[in-house]
């Protein structure tokens, strides 16, 4: 599995991950970790609509699933949480993965020191994580 959010930087671990899916016959789970209070209200012409971070995760998924392409299994899915390695790891235990994917956004320099997504993944992973050269 790997999570996805809307950094070229977890589209590039996104890509990397459907890659290692593809050359060893393996299904490649996207997820990406949505909260509840990430609302939006707009209001034009006389009409308002709500955006919320889930409306946003399954346009980005929707996008991530042209962009990956075929040759493998490919299945997609939100994850509610307010702490993104906590949510993706219980979704890979949920799931039964064999491996995390996470990109390697702050895990060089003072992001080593202040943490980032990838180390609390690794703190956390009920499997293996593969942390992908994005940075």
């Amino acid at each position: 599995m790997v999570g996805a959010t809307s950094t070229p930087t977890s589209e590039d671990a996104a890509s990397q991950a459907a890659e290692l899916a593809k050359a060893l016959g393996a299904r490649l789970h996207v997820v990406s970790v949505v909260t509840q209070r990430d609302t939006t209200q707009i209001h034009g012409g006389g009409e308002s609509w709500v955006h919320t971070s889930r409306d946003e995760a399954q346009q980005r998924m929707s996008t991530l699933r042209v962009a990956l392409g075929d040759g493998f299994e490919l299945t997609t899915g939100l994850v509610e949480g307010s702490d993104p390695a906590k949510a993706l790891c219980s979704d890979a235990e949920r799931l039964g993965a064999d491996l995390i994917v996470v990109g390697s956004v702050r895990t060089q320099g003072s992001g080593r020191v202040l943490g980032s997504v990838a180390t609390d993944v690794i703190r956390r992973a009920p499997c293996s994580v593969l942390v992908a050269k994005t940075a």
